[in-house]
């Protein structure tokens, strides 16, 4: 009884049990790269800033976690 609720939740292609043993899984699926979804993603921009903006972000970055506290 319980291999048969352990069974009932495995994966699609997935089975348990064998002809030697019953707490073995088995793989039947079969993975197909035509169906594979290839997600399109175009170039991310890329931030090259200054030395000067450089500094002007980390000094705003450095006062985030003093003015949250409040929060």
């Amino acid at each position: 009884m319980q291999d048969q609720i352990l069974g009932s939740r495995l994966p699609t292609g997935v089975i348990r049990g064998c002809d030697k043993c019953t707490n073995c899984q088995k793989v039947t699926a079969k993975w197909r790269p035509e169906e594979a979804r290839v997600p399109i993603l175009s170039e991310a921009p890329a931030f090259y800033p200054t030395e000067e903006v450089w500094f002007i972000y980390q000094n705003l970055i450095g006062t985030v976690p003093f003015g949250s506290v409040r929060y």
